[in-house]
């Protein structure tokens, strides 16, 4: 019950500044663009190379752990379906340690090429933000 009161409160809010935003931008045009201007410009200086880099980091490692974690719920509920055991057979056992080796190699893969990818990432953003202020 409680969830949906605070979808139903989400939604409206969005709903509610959305109609806000779209309002302010009929009445005079350009304002919205020379707000969302400055908080970029903002952002560039409280937001680091190196605080982005930690950032995408942490997300990926949450990523990858919340992938597996569901990749093992699901598996173990239809093996347990399929072989009629409890939680515990030999068949799940042997699964989660294979799972859980996947794991182990997918994290250590990705937090040793983060650097590169991260990198190689920024220089795609700043290839991006360079054709959008030549086109204008």
């Amino acid at each position: 019950f409680f969830k949906a009161v605070w979808v139903v409160i989400s939604v409206t809010l969005y709903s509610s500044a959305i109609i806000f935003i779209l309002r302010i931008k009929e009445k005079q045009p350009g304002i919205v663009e020379q707000a969302i201007e400055e908080e970029r410009q903002k952002a560039k200086e409280l937001y680091s190379e190196r605080d982005f880099i930690i950032n995408r980091r942490v997300t990926l490692i949450y990523g990858v752990t919340l992938l597996f974690l569901l990749f093992a719920i699901l598996v173990s509920e239809l093996l347990s379906f399929f072989f009629d055991e409890g939680l515990l057979s030999p068949v799940q056992l042997a699964f989660h340690t294979s799972a859980f080796i996947g794991y182990v190699f997918t994290f250590r893969y990705i937090y040793k090429n983060q650097d590169y990818l991260e990198y190689k990432g920024r220089d795609f953003i700043k290839k991006q933000i360079k054709e959008d202020e030549n086109m204008f």
